[in-house]
Order: C-alpha cells, then structure tokens, then sequence
C-alpha cells in the first residue's frame, strides 16, 4: 500500500519542506499530550501506526531516517540529556518535542481552536528533561494508547480513549475562580463512558503511607468535588519495572503486593463506595488489565460473580471423565467453623469437591478474582485464614484448598498473588480461558493433577 500525504509544508527560509502522512498526525497529537517523549516511544509509536495503516514496516533506520527529516523541517525538535550521555545511556538520552511547525500543522488539520501554536511551542520550549519516573510513566501511557489503537484495529473497541496527563484533564485541573482545590492529580488519566481510570506510577521510593494517603485523596475527591461526576473512577499503581525504566532490572512483584496490602487492608474506608476501585501490577501487564476494562471483560462486581463461576464450572464439568472422577458443588454450611468476625462480603462464591475412585475427596473453596484490585487482596487473605481454620478444626476431617480462577491467563499472571507471605494453606490458581480451551478441544481427564491447576503455595 502507497502511503498518502494528508499534509503539505513548504520549504522556507530556516526549514525545509515537508509531507505528513496520517501516522506522523497520530505522532503530532501524542507529543502535544505528553509535550517531551523518549525517541523510542516515537519510534514504537510511528512503528505502530504505520502498520495498522498497512504501510510497510520500515527499519529502525529508516524512522530514525524519517525523523530527522521531521526535524529539519521544523515540526520536532530534537533534545538530548547530557547527564544520561555520561552515564553510558546515550540511546535513552535523546528526546522529542513538537516545534512550532509541528503545532501549527496539528492545529490546521484537527481544526482544533483551543491549540495555540505560539503559547504551545513557547512552553514546550521552556521544558527541561523529565525525571525518570515521568519518564516511565510517559512511556507506559504511549503503550497503553497503542494497546488501544490495536483493539480497535481487531474490531474489539469502537473508539480510541485518549490517555491524557493528569493536569490537562478537565476534572483534575485547578481554576483560580474556583475556592476548591483538586488534592490530587494522577500522572495519566483516560476518560471512557462515564468512567475515569487514574494512572499513579510507582517507583518504589514513595514513604510507607504514600499511596495509601493518596486514594484516601481520590476518595476525597469522588465526595467533594463538583466535577466528579463519573459513574466510576480506578486508580491503577503501575509498578515501574525494565519495560518501562530500561535500567530497572530486579523483580519487582513483592512490591505489588506490598502496594495491595497498604491500599486494601490499612486504609479500607473507600472500600464501601462502589463508585471507586483501586488496582496495583507491574507496568508490563498495565496495558492489557486497562484493555480487558475498557472491553468490559473483567471487573466483575459481586452480581456478576455468580454467572462467571456458573460458566466456568461448566467448562470443568465437561473436562472431568465421570467414570474415574466425581465433581460436586456444595452449600456454604459444609465448611465450618467461620471465625465469629467473618465478613459475609468476604464470602467465596462457590464451594465444590472433587473425588478421584477410591480416593479422598479435594475440597475447595473458589473464588473469582478481580485482578489486581486491592479489595480482592482482602477477600484473599480472608479466604486463606478461612481454609486455614478449616484444615485445623477438629469439627471434620476434611481438607480444604483454596482456588482462584481469573478471566484470562494475563490476568491471573499479573496478579503477583504467588508472593504473599501467607501462603501456608494449599491455594491453586487458574483461569476461565485455559479451561474453555480444554473445553472446546473436548478434552476429559481422568485424574486433578491433569487438570491446570497452578499450585501457588507450598502445600500440596
């Protein structure tokens, strides 16, 4: 396919002429959003749209090529860090801005009246090299928006939310006229059908109560403010991690659940207002949690539950050969004891057993989990305590486990539950997605352990 210019520049007295193409206009709007963006963010991104244009993929060398060109005709400008040079980083060192070019074009073809090219490029010019954290979440915002572009090129979303900087977002700005201040502003935020998901990067290096002082400032927010008025609002800690902070190279998954564990537990007022949910995973995975919200596939509320089980225990139903294995569900009041302070919103929402020929019956507690979400970290540990009393009590002699089942195998890869430090009770992990695949292949075990169950504790 033959690419087709959508914007003319002419040659001048300091630039040189120029044609635009439909993927460099997508370039131009996200470096008005996020005003500096690391060169390999620009390449990944011109990479991105040129493909689901269905232009050819150029090399590396040729966008590097490409964007030179933009330079020398004024619409980027290109900066680099000296400070990184010096550390040896020279590739992570470069940057691009707009130049005023580049603003006046973007103005002339989106027709958008609130650019004003002059004030845009004068700030722009006045910017100095984002520190690492702004940096990683710029990066994870050019991802997460390419994530996006994708979905909609797959026919799974209709339109492309804009992933925007927390300050420019019409909720999250302060006026002068008005007396109320925001107390907090998120580093990204994306605006989709009533709902507003807030993106907080976490380097690691915020103070034990950071992050949890901060949802209690979002809570604040939802209550008192009067632009708050969104069905919803998630507020998503992406971990930063190597893929979005290239240098950082350690494991980084006990910190999400250390981020879990001071949003969910310690701090647990804006757990009862449905309209806030709060969620913590590794950069990496962000981009693919945020797609299955905005594809309305996970997130499942407590209604929801029910047929989300009912559907996956269909599936282990017909993956279970029922000549040399038994399968049955079971009512609550099977397990006993329940601590006298048990929570009922902490309820599993099933119980079953599982009965090989001439062995002991495997119970199990399940629960479908909200990945990521530091109220299901909660409903987790509560669960864990619940099977430990279970297992210890001398009112059966039965032997409980504990299974969470998530929609899709990212989900349940992302969650980071395999780090807590409670896992002295057998907890298996799985997902509705592998078991459909067994499912449609009409796949029938004979035996659990031919079942995918992933056992996450050392139990057995």
């Amino acid at each position: 396919m033959r690419e087709k210019a959508v914007y003319k520049l002419s040659k001048s007295n300091k630039y040189n002429s120029a044609l635009l193409y439909q993927h460099d206009i997508v370039l131009l709007e996200q470096l008005a959003i996020h005003r500096l963006m690391r060169a390999r963010d620009v390449i990944n991104l011109l990479e991105c749209a040129r493909e689901l244009e269905g232009v050819p993929a150029p090399t590396k060398n040729a966008i590097s090529k490409r964007l030179r060109r933009l330079v020398a005709a004024g619409i980027l400008v290109l900066e680099q860090d000296d400070a990184m040079i010096l550390q040896g980083m020279r590739f992570n060192s470069y940057f691009y801005r707009l130049g005023l070019r580049g603003y006046r074009a973007l103005k002339e073809f989106t027709n958008d009246n609130t650019l004003n090219p002059e004030s845009a490029y004068a700030a722009a010019q006045k910017l100095s090299i984002p520190k690492l954290h702004n940096q990683a979440a710029s990066t994870l915002a050019n991802e997460i928006y390419m994530h996006f572009l994708k979905l909609q090129y797959e026919g799974k979303i209709t339109e492309v939310p804009l992933v925007l900087r927390g300050g420019t977002h019409e909720a999250f700005k302060d006026h002068r006229n008005e007396k109320y201040r925001v107390p907090v502003q998120p580093d990204y935020v994306i605006d989709f059908k009533g709902t507003l998901i807030a993106i907080e990067m976490d380097t690691g290096n915020q103070r034990g109560t950071a992050n949890a002082d901060k949802v209690k400032q979002y809570s604040k927010w939802l209550n008192n403010h009067s632009k708050a008025n969104y069905k919803k609002l998630i507020i998503l800690f992406a971990v930063m991690d190597e893929s979005v902070a290239p240098l950082v190279v350690k494991d980084r998954t006990r910190r999400v659940v250390t981020l879990r564990d001071r949003t969910g537990i310690q701090y647990v007022d804006w757990m009862n207002d449905s309209r806030m949910g709060v969620y913590c995973a590794l950069s990496i995975f962000a981009k693919e949690l945020i797609g299955n919200w905005i594809q309305g596939i996970s997130m499942a509320n407590s209604s929801e539950r029910s047929f989300f089980v009912s559907q996956w225990f269909g599936y282990l139903a017909g993956c279970v050969k029922p000549e040399t294995m038994f399968l049955e569900t079971v009512t609550n009041e099977a397990y006993k004891p329940i601590s006298r302070n048990w929570d009922r919103q902490w309820e599993a929402d099933e119980y079953m057993y599982l009965k090989e020929k001439e062995k002991k019956a495997r119970h199990f507690l399940i629960l479908y989990v909200d990945s990521g979400s530091s109220v299901e970290y909660k409903r987790i540990i509560a669960n864990i305590e619940r099977v430990k009393l279970i297992n210890d009590s001398d009112l059966t002699n039965l032997t409980a486990s504990l299974l969470l089942v998530y929609s899709s195998e990212i989900e349940r890869q992302l969650d980071c539950v395999g780090q807590l430090k409670q896992l002295d009770v057998p907890v298996y992990s799985t997902s509705s997605e592998l078991f459909h695949e067994m499912y449609q292949k009409e796949a029938q075990v004979e035996q659990i352990l031919e079942l995918p169950l992933h056992l996450l504790s050392k139990q057995s």
